[in-house]
């Protein structure tokens, strides 16, 4: 939310919602998935007392990218980053890498995986969690070299090794990636999207991920929303103990309007511009009608309402499209560049 619309949020809150959650990391460097309002720190999701796993692997990168989100907004406030910059090179220690770079998830003992698919038991090498790491391990890199806290090589090597083993997960067939390696080996949309967001692997694959997009545009997007994986694909596994969602509800078949926030981009970067205003009028319309919702499918099947992911990200689309800005991989680049 706030990488999208911290523009629209207040500057000492956020800084005190970061702290917050920092104070919730365990001694082994991972970071919670939440923490309630009595200060306890829960690792995992589900309930207090039944988490689906002992923590969420995304939990780590995404602290550090929220950390990096504040310093985009507020840039002068370096005190936040160097205060906690010890906490976050922790929680990128906290993470298993497999031999090839990527975050690696024991298909034996899996760990939820990404948190808008937790319940789905992806295990292996992770394409959604490689590409966050990746992302944040730039950020962080590029702030230690400019702050003077922290070492940015150590970010770096991340960053280099994912992007040195990323397509180990690509298909070749269709150019679009998998979600994981030894189980759920799934077409991802969203992480292929994200990768060609980040400028991961080469431009032509790249541009062979937009060109499938665009071509089977009716298995990916309904009213303007997205599909984890092309229709009909439903995902292999869920996380032990829990079942998959039914076919096309919630994580296993819905649209969602959270990715939104880096596949209009994308698709606006990489010549597919008259899709992209198609599948943000579409969004638009659905908002406007039928509220701003976690996910849907037919007309019968909406999932949590008001759901503030959905709003922010689309915010922080057609911001992106309508203020002149440096496409995100671009951006990275030059941070990666700068540490």
């Amino acid at each position: 939310m706030l990488e999208y619309a911290g523009d629209l949020m207040n500057q000492s809150q956020i800084n005190a919602a970061i702290r917050y959650q920092f104070n919730g990391q365990r001694a082994d460097g991972a970071m919670p998935d939440r923490v309630q309002a009595n200060g306890l720190a829960v690792f995992g999701p589900g309930g207090v007392n039944n988490q689906f796993a002992d923590h969420a692997i995304d939990n780590m990168p995404f602290a550090a990218k929220l950390v990096a989100a504040y310093m985009d907004a507020w840039p002068t406030d370096s005190a936040l980053f160097c205060n906690l910059e010890p906490n976050i090179r922790r929680a990128f220690e906290f993470l298993t890498l497999g031999p090839n770079g990527l975050v690696y998830n024991d298909p034996k003992s899996p760990n939820c995986s990404y948190g808008f698919t937790d319940t789905i038991g992806k295990a292996g090498n992770l394409l959604f969690c490689s590409l966050l790491t990746y992302d944040a391990a730039v950020r962080v890199a590029w702030l230690a070299n400019r702050t003077g806290c922290g070492d940015p090589t150590f970010y770096a090597r991340y960053a280099a090794g994912i992007a040195g083993g990323i397509d180990t997960l690509r298909d070749n067939r269709t150019g679009l990636y998998f979600a994981a390696d030894a189980q759920c080996v799934n077409h991802d949309i969203w992480g292929s999207m994200y990768l060609v967001s980040l400028g991961l692997s080469s431009d032509a694959n790249r541009q062979q991920v937009v060109d499938w997009i665009v071509a089977n545009e009716f298995l990916v997007f309904k009213r303007g929303q997205v599909r984890h994986l092309p229709y009909p694909e439903a995902w292999q596994a869920s996380m032990p103990g829990i079942g998959l969602p039914a076919f096309g509800t919630y994580q296993n078949g819905a649209y969602w309007g959270t990715p939104l926030g880096w596949v209009l981009p994308v698709l606006n970067s990489y010549g597919a511009s008259m899709l992209a205003m198609q599948v943000s009028s579409d969004a638009m319309g659905d908002y406007r009608g039928l509220g701003i919702n976690e996910c849907i499918n037919d007309d019968s099947y909406t999932g949590v309402p008001l759901y503030v992911d959905s709003g922010t990200n689309f915010y922080g689309a057609v911001k992106s499209a309508t203020v002149s800005k440096q496409p995100l991989h671009e951006r990275l680049a030059f941070k990666l560049h700068q540490a």
